[in-house]
């Protein structure tokens, strides 16, 4: 499997493409850029990556070593309007709480368990 394909999905939405979009740029199909993006392609041609990347407008190394604020810096880069960079800032640091709150709640319910494991172990 190509290194980076799991972040296809993440960064097709960052730039605001659909898979139609995106197949449409490739000339493949709908379906065949859903299963690239769905690692169901289990070989994938560098020119097919490179033809990616460059409707991605972004660099193979981004795919590789995918991190949201570098992503976020190329799209400013490539003179993204200045609403939808904080409409995505916004939607970063909405995901991070949301992250940060399921980390708190199953801390919380791991903590629960562990508490009732004693005590039914202590009977």
């Amino acid at each position: 499997m190509t290194r980076g394909i799991e972040h296809l999905e993440k960064i097709r939405k960052l730039k605001g493409f659909s898979q139609q979009y995106m197949a449409g740029q490739l000339h493949i199909s709908q379906n065949a850029y859903s299963k690239i993006e769905r690692q169901e392609t289990k070989k994938i041609s560098a020119k097919t990556l490179t033809a990616i990347c460059e409707v991605l407008e972004i660099e193979i190394t981004t795919l590789e070593n995918f991190d949201p604020f570098q992503a976020i810096k190329q799209l400013a880069d490539s003179d993204l309007n200045a609403t939808l960079l904080l409409q995505i800032l916004t939607s970063l640091e909405k995901v991070t709480m949301l992250y940060e709150s399921v980390i708190v709640e199953k801390d919380k319910r791991l903590r629960e368990l562990e508490y009732t494991i004693s005590a039914l172990t202590k009977k």
